[in-house]
């Protein structure tokens, strides 16, 4: 018996071209889900390159992902966009919306959300994305790789960017900022970063006018020369764009991530998965003080030696 369900919106342009990439399918949701023409969206419904997932307050979905056993969930109010390579976490006008991804059977996403570029290595992460843009990213389990991204590049697609020389330098730049987030480990990063670097830069102003240009990319490489991209952007990038990993130790920080992982289990009434996700928290968190005691340990011995030598 399929389950029909209310609250989860299906925006299809490529999923409906015969040649489009099966990205997978639902296989668990909550509600009535339902594609703009209002016809009911069953469990097993496939999911394409190019489909984008939206869900109302009160509803949640989940896909499994044909290439692996990984799974995403959106909870309600949530956006996501599938690419052939992975999905785009988007921003939702009415308020921010979960999603979490279980990777343990393998296989690499590409990932984006808000100013977060990254990919995971068979990981469990849950992912928060605010209408204003700032992200947080929660690794569960395994690692995420993560770099800062500017969708007002992007925007510009990859044949302009490839013929840039600015921005094929920039793009590299920030590859060079990635930083790994471990287990129990987190990321936040705020739009705001974005906003400033682009101002202090002055690239805002130059990625508009460059818009109105037959040439952008030549416009834009007009604007920098090798040396102003060295005094100007490369110091920003530095100062402006700089993130790091956030450990989950401290006990309000586990507490927020426990709280926000218990609102990302796929039902309500889904006790086993809600354990196993705590389970993991709990490891990760015990990971983490053995790491410490350990630190703490050699640098006692360490004490002592030094101790000894001087008496």
């Amino acid at each position: 018996m399929k389950i029909v369900c209310l609250g989860l919106f299906l925006f299809s342009a490529i999923g409906l071209v015969a040649q489009a990439v099966e990205i997978g399918e639902i296989v668990d949701s909550m509600q009535q889900v339902t594609n703009e023409e209002a016809t009911p969206l069953t469990e097993g419904q496939k999911v394409f390159a190019g489909d984008k997932l939206l869900t109302e307050p009160d509803a949640s979905c989940t896909v499994k992902f044909k290439d692996t056993e990984a799974t995403l969930t959106l909870k309600g109010n949530a956006k996501v966009q599938f690419t052939d390579k992975g999905f785009e976490v988007l921003a939702v006008a009415s308020g921010q919306g979960d999603v979490y991804y279980q990777g343990e059977g393998g296989g690499q996403k590409i990932f984006k959300a808000g100013a977060v570029e990254a990919y995971n290595l068979g990981t469990t992460f849950g992912i928060n994305l605010k209408k204003n843009g700032s992200v947080r990213i929660f690794v569960m389990k395994g690692s995420v790789n993560s770099k800062m991204r500017i969708e007002d590049v992007e925007e510009f697609g990859e044949e302009t960017i490839a013929k840039s020389r600015v921005l094929q330098k920039l793009q590299k730049d920030l590859d060079k900022q990635k930083v790994e987030v471990k287990e129990g480990d987190y990321i936040e990063i705020s739009r705001a970063k974005v906003d400033r670097f682009l101002e202090k830069t002055g690239l805002r102003k130059t990625l508009q006018e460059a818009k109105q240009q037959k040439n952008p990319a030549g416009a834009i490489d007009a604007a920098y020369s090798d040396a102003k991209y060295q005094s100007v952007i490369a110091p920003a990038i530095a100062t402006e764009l700089q993130f790091k990993s956030q450990s989950s130790r401290r006990g309000h920080e586990d507490s927020q991530i426990r709280d926000f992982a218990a609102g990302l289990s796929v039902t309500e009434n889904d006790s086993q998965k809600q354990f196993q996700l705590e389970m993991q928290l709990l490891k990760a968190r015990l990971k983490r003080i053995v790491a410490h005691v350990k630190q703490v340990s050699t640098k006692a011995r360490e004490n002592v030696e030094k101790l000894k030598k001087q008496n």
